[in-house]
């Protein structure tokens, strides 16, 4: 899935790897350090997740850098929305 992201001025756009309704792991083309206060988007099945959150943790993975961002707001409704989603995956 794609998502992007935007922390101090800088946009990214790249893919989601994991979502859960606390977070979710990101997949990048370039380095981004531990960041607050970021805008996460990511299409989840089929309806637009917008969250704020906090990057909490970055690595290299191979050629690219993951990074695991803590959301500090989602609305419920998203929440639902998340939960729908891995149930139906499941």
């Amino acid at each position: 899935f794609e998502a992007s992201l935007v922390s101090n001025g800088h946009f990214f756009r790249d893919k989601l790897v994991d979502i859960s309704e606390g977070g979710a792991q990101l997949e990048l083309s370039r380095p981004l350090s531990l960041a607050r206060d970021i805008m996460v988007r990511a299409v989840v099945g089929g309806e637009s997740i917008v969250a704020l959150g906090d990057v909490v943790w970055s690595r290299a993975v191979d050629k690219t850098r993951r990074v695991g961002i803590k959301f500090l707001f989602l609305p419920k409704a998203k929440k639902a929305r998340i939960r729908d989603f891995l149930s139906a995956q499941a």
